[in-house]
C-alpha cells in the first residue's frame, strides 16, 4: 500500500484518538450500573482505578509493540478493547466489571493511544505542541461524542449492557479502518532514528522525578473529577441532564486545555505552562468545592472549566517534554512509562475520592486535599526551568546529542 501523505495520517490518528476517549466516559456509566446491580459508590468507583491503571500499563506496552508496526500494535489495542466491552456487556458481578471494562478494555485503549503520538510526532516534528494538542484534544471531544451524546443517548433507550455492545461493534469498525493509514516516515523505520536515551538512563535522572511528580500532582484532581463529576453534580442539586451538560462542558474544556497549554507550553516555555497548569488545577478544585452550592449549575461550569483546562493540559505538555529532555529515539517506550503517574492517581482521585466521600457524606474534604497537592506542581516547574536552561547552554557550546546530555537532564 502506497504511503498516505502525512495529513490523512494525522486524520486517521485522530480519529483514533477519539475512540480513546471512551476511557474518560466512564462517569456516565456510574448511576446506572449502580441502579442496575445495586452495587455501592466505593465498588464502583474501583473500576475506574483498573482502568486507568491498566490504561497506563497499556501506553507502555503500546511502545514494545511498535516494533511489529503501528498498523499492528493499533489493532491489538483495538481487539483488547473491543472484547472487553463484549465481556463487560455480559458482566453480572462488580469482579467481573472489574476484569473487562477496567482491565482489558483499559490495556486496549493504552495501547491505542500510544500509537498515534508516536507515529504523528516524527510525521510532524516542526509541530510537536501543536500535533500533541490536536491528538489529545481528539480524545476529549471523543469523551464527549462516544460517552455524553452516544453512550448517554443509548443508555436511555436500551440498558447499559446493551449499549457496552453497541460500542464495541462501532469501535472495531473505526480502528480496523483507521490503523491501515499509519506508517512511520521512512527516516524513523530503521534501528537508528535519531538520538535519544532509553528507558533506563531515563529513570536515573532526577528530571524524569520531577516531570513524574508534576504530572502526579495534577492529575490526582483531574481524575477524582472525572470520575466523580456527574453524581457530584447531582448531589449538588442539578438534574441529571444538568450533570450530563456539566460532563459535556467538562469533556469540551478538556480538549480545549490541550490546545490551550500546548501553545503556552511552546510560546511561554515549560516553566510557564507547566506552573500555569498546577495553578488552574489546585484553584479550581477550590471554586468547585464553593460555588455549585451557592450557584448552582453556573457556579459548577465556572468551577468545572479550570480544572478541565489544567487536566487536559497535562498530557500534550508531557509528550513535549519527554520528547524534548529524552529525544526521538526511544519516545514510544519512554513516554508509554511515563504516563505511570496515572497508575498512583487513579488510586489517589477516584477510587480514595469515593471512599472519603462515602466517610464523610460529602466530595468536599478530597476536593480541598486535591488542591493542595496539586499545588505543589508548580515546585517541579520552577527547577526544570533551571536545569532546561543549563542544559541549553551546554547545547550551544558544543551541541552534544540529548544521549550525551542525560547527565545534564539529571
Amino acid at each position: 500500500m502506497k504511503t498516505p501523505s502525512r495529513l490523512i495520517i494525522l486524520l486517521a490518528g485522530l480519529v483514533l484518538c477519539m475512540v480513546c476517549g471512551v476511557l474518560y466516559a466512564w462517569s456516565i456509566f456510574v448511576v446506572p450500573l449502580e441502579q442496575a446491580f445495586g452495587w455501592q459508590r466505593p465498588e464502583t468507583s474501583l473500576t475506574f482505578t483498573f482502568m486507568i491503571t491498566f490504561f497506563s500499563l497499556g501506553m507502555f506496552a503500546g511502545g514494545k509493540l511498535l516494533r511489529f508496526g503501528p498498523a499492528r500494535a493499533v489493532q491489538i489495542g483495538g481487539a483488547l478493547l473491543c472484547v472487553g466491552l463484549l465481556w463487560a456487556s455480559r458482566i453480572d458481578s462488580v469482579i467481573g466489571l472489574y476484569l473487562s471494562y477496567g482491565v482489558v478494555s483499559g490495556f486496549g485503549i493504552g495501547i491505542v493511544n500510544l500509537v498515534p503520538a508516536a507515529v504523528c510526532l516524527r510525521w510532524y516534528p516542526e509541530r510537536k505542541g501543536l500535533v500533541s494538542g490536536l491528538l489529545t484534544m481528539a480524545l476529549a471531544l471523543g469523551t464527549l461524542l462516544f460517552g455524553t451524546v452516544g453512550a448517554g443517548w443509548l443508555i436511555g433507550k436500551v440498558s447499559v449492557s446493551s449499549t457496552f455492545m453497541a460500542l464495541a461493534v462501532f469501535f472495531l469498525g473505526i480502528i480496523v479502518f483507521g490503523s491501515l493509514f499509519l506508517r512511520m516516515p521512512e527516516a524513523a523505520s530503521g534501528k537508528e532514528e535519531g538520538d535519544g536515551i532509553g528507558l533506563r538512563d531515563m529513570l536515573h535522572t532526577p528530571s524524569y522525578w520531577m516531570i513524574w511528580g508534576w504530572m502526579l500532582s495534577i492529575q490526582i484532581g483531574g481524575l477524582m473529577i472525572i470520575g466523580h463529576i456527574v453524581p457530584y453534580a447531582m448531589e449538588c442539586g442539578l438534574t441529571a441532564a444538568q450533570a450530563g451538560l456539566g460532563m459535556g462542558v467538562y469533556a469540551i474544556a478538556n480538549g480545549v486545555g490541550r490546545l490551550f497549554f500546548g501553545y503556552v507550553h511552546d510560546r511561554f516555555g515549560r516553566a510557564w505552562g507547566m506552573g500555569l497548569d498546577a495553578v488552574f488545577m489546585g484553584c479550581g478544585l477550590v471554586l468547585l468545592a464553593v460555588l455549585p452550592s451557592r450557584f448552582g449549575m453556573a457556579g459548577f461550569l465556572i468551577a468545572a472549566v479550570p480544572v478541565a483546562l489544567a487536566f487536559g493540559g497535562t498530557i500534550p505538555q508531557l509528550a513535549a517534554l519527554i520528547m524534548a529532555f529524552f529525544g526521538p529515539r526511544h519516545f514510544g517506550v519512554n513516554y508509554g512509562f511515563s504516563t505511570s503517574p496515572l497508575m498512583v492517581a487513579s488510586v489517589c482521585g477516584p477510587f480514595i475520592g469515593g471512599l472519603i466521600r462515602a466517610w464523610s457524606g460529602d466530595y468536599l474534604v478530597a476536593l480541598y486535599v486535591a488542591a493542595a497537592i496539586t499545588l505543589l506542581g508548580v515546585a517541579p516547574a520552577v527547577v526544570l526551568r533551571e536545569k532546561a536552561r543549563k542544559r541549553e547552554s551546554v547545547a550551544r557550546e558544543g551541541c552534544p546529542s540529548p544521549a550525551s546530555l542525560s547527565s545534564q537532564n539529571g
